[in-house]
């Protein structure tokens, strides 16, 4: 469940999330079961859907961004990240993005033994003045 909050405005999306060694896949869907969003990032690209119903700051390339931003692993992340000007410091709990030593994204997690896809974590965005909380559970 990722509930959001964004220019005094608070919205909740139950968001399907698929991933494996080609691309990954996201389903945004509201409390009434209707499609707010459709993501896919494979080799071909990144694809989107949007529903006009949704928030103005709700954005597939921003929900894209803060699943890397909050599950990708740390090696992987810092390498992009340097690669585009950013830094990346985690501490017990925590993950921030850096510009110019600044924090622009702040993440702090609430999960069982680090399993960052079980459990829940807040995100700031702190550019795009949103933020986020994510209650996950990993199915097989």
């Amino acid at each position: 469940m990722l509930t959001g909050r964004y220019e005094g405005e608070t919205f909740s999306l139950q968001v399907r999330l698929s991933v494996n060694h080609d691309r990954l896949e996201a389903v945004g869907l509201d409390p009434f079961g209707r499609r707010g969003f459709h993501l896919r990032w494979g080799v071909d690209g990144v694809t989107s859907e949007r529903a006009e119903w949704l928030p103005d700051g709700v954005n597939p390339g921003n929900v894209l961004a803060d699943i890397v931003f909050s599950h990708w692993p740390a090696p992987e992340l810092k390498a992009e990240l340097e690669n585009q000007g950013y830094a990346l410091r985690e501490r017990a709990g925590t993950r921030d993005i850096l510009f110019d030593g600044r924090s622009v994204v702040h993440i702090s997690y609430d999960t069982v033994a680090g399993d960052v896809w079980n459990g829940r974590l807040s995100l700031a965005n702190r550019i795009l003045g949103y933020e986020i909380d994510i209650d996950s559970r990993e199915i097989r």
